[in-house]
């Protein structure tokens, strides 16, 4: 998944940015991307960013492998993010991938989004990006209610110290950040027979869930990329406001200008940042 494209940014800043390479343009947006996402605390399913030195490599997932240059690195040989990617990179090979900051490096590799074949070299305007079909995090019990950080849309799974637990075990409401333990088959929660979430170990409850903006960013977040990109780049709207009537004109000092910091990680895309951090 892509925020904001190489095209767009052409779209918009036009002859501003036509000295520029797709390469330069792609690495200032993975720039500010970084920056928005860091302070977010999620990354909307982005996982790990592939590229190669080699014109000729390509990067695809499938239901058990991921598939770089060529070769292939079995899930069920590297079953986390983070195991995944010291096995691609340790290799030596023309290409490498990153896991993003805020992803879990304990995440299960087989939660990556299958992808068909894609050039991912020479330059860097060919890198990537690869995502996850769904959220996976450990968290603590002894509590009636889990909390979430971000907005569920729908659950895969739930295991709790080691037990799988089936869907009328606990209560969700989309939307709503949190699981409720149940005793019951209750449709609704049922105040009788709310338990505790298990407690034997320290973060013994593993979720793997949906959230409701994943893997399709919500439009202020272009928008913000955007703006932001064009006041990096010193194309933003001039900070002096001028007006005339006839013989007359004034000049007048409007507030100061943005920086891409205050666009990218101010109150503007709050609504949509972790609640909990993870």
């Amino acid at each position: 998944m892509e925020y904001l494209t190489v095209a767009e940014v052409r779209d918009e800043c036009g002859d501003d940015v036509a000295e520029l390479s797709d390469a330069a343009i792609l690495r200032k947006i993975d720039r500010l991307v970084g920056f928005m996402e860091y302070n977010l605390g999620h990354t909307f399913g982005r996982a790990l960013r592939a590229w190669s030195s080699d014109a000729n490599h390509t990067v695809q997932v499938t239901a058990n492998a991921l598939v770089i240059g060529g070769d292939s690195y079995v899930f069920a040989d590297y079953a986390t993010l983070g195991s995944l990617t010291d096995a691609v990179n340790n290799v030596g090979a023309a290409y490498r991938v990153e896991l993003l900051p805020k992803v879990a490096p304990d995440t299960s590799s087989s939660l990556l989004k299958v992808t068909g074949a894609l050039v991912c070299g020479a330059t860097y305007d060919k890198r990537q990006m690869l995502d996850l079909t769904a959220l996976w995090l450990r968290a603590r019990g002894g509590q009636t209610h889990v909390f979430l950080p971000l907005p569920l849309r729908s659950v895969s799974a739930v295991i709790e110290n080691g037990t799988t637990l089936t869907a009328d075990q606990y209560y969700a409401v989309a939307g709503k950040s949190w699981l409720v333990r149940k005793t019951c088959g209750c449709p609704v929660v049922c105040a009788v027979h709310v338990a505790h979430w298990g407690w034997r170990t320290c973060d013994g409850i593993q979720i793997t869930y949906r959230p409701t903006w994943w893997g399709q960013a919500p439009a202020a977040i272009q928008t913000a990329l955007l703006e932001a990109f064009k006041v990096d780049l010193g194309i933003a709207p001039s900070s002096l406001e001028s007006e005339r009537f006839g013989q007359y004109s004034y000049s007048n000092r409007a507030p100061e200008a943005l920086t891409y910091r205050d666009i990218l990680g101010g109150g503007m895309l709050r609504a949509y940042a972790v609640t909990l951090r993870p």
